[in-house]
Formats: structure tokens, sequence, C-alpha cells
């Protein structure tokens, strides 16, 4: 009895610690912050970040946000208004033959001009304006300028190909992404539901749940009311969920983005490179946000503004811009948003969950705290030179909060991962994959062997 037990116990504890069989999950999360200032809070935010998370990254949101890889260049730039202008300069200044009557060309003989002046009747009813010099079929109107022949839509064939319901559908969705930014860098905001129309009709990837799908709407409705909390993601995914060294880390960005003003490491652009209104960019994290559209001011509003201003200006202090006739590429600045999350979630025998949060908010900072390095590329906003800025002031700043957490979890719960700043909800439900739909048999060759009489 005491052998069994030997040889029992060893096999029992490797059973308890083998990785577990892959298996689906529907995984819902909420990031959201506090609508609190951090100058108010009697904690040490900027200590070293803790271990943060050792997985490849694995992108959901691109294919939801940006345009698709396969979608064609845009098409090249129209020519300039200026070129445009000279041609049509150089045509008003083509000299007039004044011998030549109006309304006649100068292929035509004079006998042909004459019959185009004196019958405009017949020319105009369609009838043939005979010559020696005239090209036999060609009708003129009255005013002496050839009539085109009327194109047969019907009898020309489309360069479209002939695509099912199905397929044209999909072509229009495909043609609608394609307007979609092409880079991360080009956009400003971020939705607050990662929630696309649709989802594939069968499981063989990781992919973004539809918002119907979502199970945590409730929760996400009470931080809106409560006040003090700002949703600021939405998101759920299915994925086949498997040992930790096989899982990566779902990479999840949220917010505005302050590239346009701030690199990664907190620091301003420098000056050169930076355009005046950028400098009074209004950090707006702090501004509680719903999902209802946001207000913006739109061009015919500000044209009156601007309008009156500049009649307020004497003639000589007017300062006229030119417009930009080359359509350049716009260079656009590494994107640096406002909430960044690494979630790696992997399975062996329990669930386990392993997060590193960064939340960024802007403010100022003392160059006493700067390194030689950094004091040198950091300028006063209102010098023109390159003076350093002196002890006593401060430059502008984007501050990082940090969280890393880990977590052993049940499915079907609900977790909560907090922090001063920030939170996050997180649940994981058990899923059953859709398997692949059964394709409809082919049919057999004609060409069947007959059998032997």
């Amino acid at each position: 009895m005491s052998t069994l037990k030997y040889i029992a116990a060893p096999i029992l504890a490797a059973s308890l610690i083998a990785p577990a069989h892959a298996r689906w999950f529907e995984v819902e999360v909420i990031l959201f912050s506090r609508i609190q200032d951090p100058t108010q809070l009697d904690e040490d935010f900027e200590a070293p970040r803790a271990n943060k998370v050792n997985a490849a990254s694995l992108d959901l949101f691109s294919n939801f946000l940006l345009a698709p890889e396969d979608c064609p260049l845009p098409e090249p730039p129209a020519p300039p208004l200026a070129e445009l202008a000279d041609q049509g300069l150089a045509l008003i200044a083509e000299p007039i033959n004044s011998e030549q009557p109006l309304g006649t060309t100068a292929e035509l003989s004079e006998e042909q001009q004459v019959a185009a002046l004196l019958e405009p009747s017949a020319a105009s009813a369609g009838t043939e304006v005979t010559g020696d010099d005239l090209e036999r079929g060609v009708q003129y109107d009255e005013f002496g300028f050839p009539i085109a022949d009327e194109v047969d839509v019907t009898d020309q064939t489309s360069s479209e190909p002939e695509r099912t319901p199905e397929e044209q559908l999909a072509y229009e969705q495909w043609l609608s992404d394609c307007q979609k930014p092409r880079s991360y860098d080009e956009l400003t905001q971020l939705p607050v539901a990662m929630t696309p129309h649709q989802i594939p009709d069968w499981d063989d990837g990781p992919y973004l749940l539809s918002a119907d799908l979502l199970q945590l709407s409730d929760a996400r409705q009470k931080l809106t009311n409560g006040g003090a909390y700002k949703p600021m993601l939405h998101a759920g995914w299915r994925i086949n969920i498997d040992s930790k060294r096989r899982m990566p880390a779902i990479k999840l960005i949220a917010g505005q983005n302050f590239g346009s003003r701030y690199s990664a490491d907190g620091w301003e652009h420098p000056l050169e490179l930076a355009d005046e209104t950028e400098l009074d960019v209004v950090d707006n994290s702090l501004i509680p946000t719903t999902d209802s559209d946001q207000t913006e001011t739109t061009a015919s509003e500000q044209t009156p503004l601007a309008a009156e201003s500049m009649l307020q200006q004497p003639v000589a202090a007017q300062t006229w811009q030119e417009i930009a006739l080359n359509d350049e590429p716009v260079e656009y600045k590494p994107a640096v948003w406002e909430l960044e999350a690494d979630l790696h979630i992997w399975l062996a025998t329990w669930l386990h969950i392993e997060t590193d949060l960064v939340l960024r908010r802007s403010g100022r900072k003392s160059p006493q705290d700067l390194d030689d390095a950094a004091a040198e590329a950091v300028l006063l906003p209102t010098e023109s030179t390159s003076t350093l800025v002196s002890d006593a002031a401060t430059v502008p700043y984007l501050f990082d909060y940090n969280m890393s957490q880990f977590r052993r979890v049940r499915s079907t719960e609900i977790h909560y991962f907090d922090h001063p700043m920030f939170g996050m909800i997180v649940q994981i439900r058990p899923y059953e994959p859709r398997p692949e739909p059964e394709q409809p048999p082919q049919p057999e060759n004609d060409a069947v062997d007959a059998p032997a009489s």
C-alpha cells in the first residue's frame, strides 16, 4: 500500500502542474481613468516600473482603425493651381484672326464657313454639310462645331468583373475601409468602443467582438454616470488561450494622441519642429466625455472672426499667406497614446492575467530634474534663440503613471485592477468555437468511364 502511495503522488502532482490544452474564451475589457488632479494625491507615481510583460505583442485594433494593406496607393495629385492658371492665360493670350468669322475653325474653307453661317438651321437639324475638304459623315451645329456621336453605352462591356451580392457587399466594404488612415500616427483621438460591425463566419484566429456580444455595457454606463471616472476603452475579443510561452500580449491603446507635441520620453519636440498652435494644445484628458458626438468648431464659425480681425488691421499690417500648391505628403510624428496597456493572459490549470499599463498626463517639470543631455535639448518656449532654461523655470512634460499587476483568476468572474489614477475591469468567459462551414460538394467530372458491357 505504501509503495502505491509513493507512485501515485508524483503522478497526481504532475497532472496538476501540466499545462492544460488550449481552449477558446471571450475576453472583455474596460479601461478607465479617474477625473482627479494627480498633484492632489500624496503618492510617489514616478517610482521605477515593475517587471514588464515579457511576451510578443498582438494588435487586434489595426484592422478596425486602419486601412487594409492591400488598398491601392492614393492617386497622384491634380496639377497645381498655378499650372492651370498658366494654361488659361496662354489660351487667352493667343492672337485672334479678325478675318476668321465667329463660330468657324481655321480648317474650314471660306465656302464651308459661309455655308455654316448662312444655313444654321440645316446644321442644327443634323443635315450633312458638303464640301471637298470636309470629312464625310461629320455633322456640325449652328456655331460650326462638330457634333459628337452619341456613345451607345449598352454596347460597351464593363471592365468591372461580375460579382455576387455577397462579393459586391464585401467589395464595397473594402473600398470604405480604404478611406481610413494608413498609420496610427495620423489619428488624434481613439473611439471608446472598439466594436466592428460584423465578426468572421467561423473561428479561426483571434478577432474583436461586435457591440451586441459585449456584456459589460452596464458597468461602463455606471462609470460614466458616476462622474468620477472616464471610460476610455471598451472592447472584447475571442481567442484560443494556451500556455504562457505560446500566448502573445494583447496591445491596448486608448485616449488622445500626444505625439504631435510630446515624444515617447515625455519631453516636448524641439521648437524648430513644433508649430505655435501645437504649443497651445490643452490636455483634455481630464474632461469627462460621453459616447455622443463631440462638439467641434466648424470652418463657417471661424471664418467671420478671422475676417473681422483682418479688417480691423491696417492694410500694411495684414499678412497674407500663400496657398501651398504642391501637395507634399504630411510627415506625422510617432503616436504617443494617453493610455497604453499590455494584457497577457494564459492558461495553466488556472487562468492567469499579467498587466502592464501606463497613463499619461501633461504637466510641467522643473529643469532641476533633468540630466545634462536632456537639459541641453529643452528650450524656453518664449525664447527664439538656443538659450537654456533657468533653474527657476519649468518646462512642459508628459508624465507617466504605471500599473503592473499579476493575478490568478477564474472564468466568468469580473476582476478589477485598481490604481489611484486609472483602472481596468476584465471578464474572461468560456466559449465554444464555431467550426468552419462545410463546403458544398464539388460536381463530379462528366467524363466518367462507361461500364463495360
